[in-house]
């Protein structure tokens, strides 16, 4: 059986985009997007959400890589939804990469997004942006693998503090990855049963 990768079309979305919104404030705007197992790449993903500025509630399943697939950088997009993209609706996002692993820096990439969005933790350099009707990040998830949990201590203490906030719901879901050569290697050590011999 052969994987069919879906590859992304940015130029049929722009069109669809473009007829489904006539002014900014249409009531067909797009309020809710689902980017599932399509290959895109982190450029393509960051200019459809250029133009979908009225999104509520956004979820990125990225694709596999080992099926030849364009992945997202999630640190480029989590940066991009703090400081450049004009998602001031946004309060709902959910983010899956399971070809990435959850370390110090992507922590540390989401903890400045959700400080971004979240009045709690604005500064007077950002409480404007509130002002001006971009509305706090309700819930958050964010589901890939734990790199090495014992090195994230301090990564998880800022995040947690942040996620205790009254109202938010974020969450960091992570598994531990399989090292499936090192798996392998201990079943091939393993004693074999002789012929003819009951190892039960």
């Amino acid at each position: 059986m052969v994987d069919t990768v879906v590859q992304w079309s940015q130029d049929a979305f722009a069109t669809m985009a473009q007829a489904s919104r006539v002014r900014l404030d249409s009531p067909f705007a797009l309020q809710t997007l689902s980017i599932t197992d399509i290959s895109i790449s982190t450029n393509d993903l960051v200019k459809l959400l250029k133009m979908t500025p009225e999104l509520t509630h956004l979820t990125i399943g990225a694709g596999n890589e080992r099926r030849g697939e364009k992945v997202p950088d999630p640190s480029k997009i989590l940066r991009s939804i703090q400081k450049t993209l004009p998602l001031r609706q946004l309060v709902h996002l959910s983010m899956t990469f399971m070809d990435h692993t959850i370390d110090n820096d992507l922590i540390g990439a989401i903890c400045h997004m959700l400080e971004s969005r979240t009045t709690e933790q604005k500064t007077s350099k950002t409480k404007n942006l509130q002002l001006n009707g971009r509305r706090d990040l309700e819930h958050f998830t964010f589901k890939s693998y734990f790199k090495d949990p014992e090195r994230l201590l301090t990564s998880m203490s800022r995040f947690e503090a942040i996620a205790s906030l009254p109202g938010k719901k974020f969450k960091l879901i992570g598994h531990h990855r399989v090292d499936i050569d090192r798996l392998v290697a201990s079943w091939a050590e393993l004693p074999m049963a002789e012929d003819g011999v009951d190892d039960s």
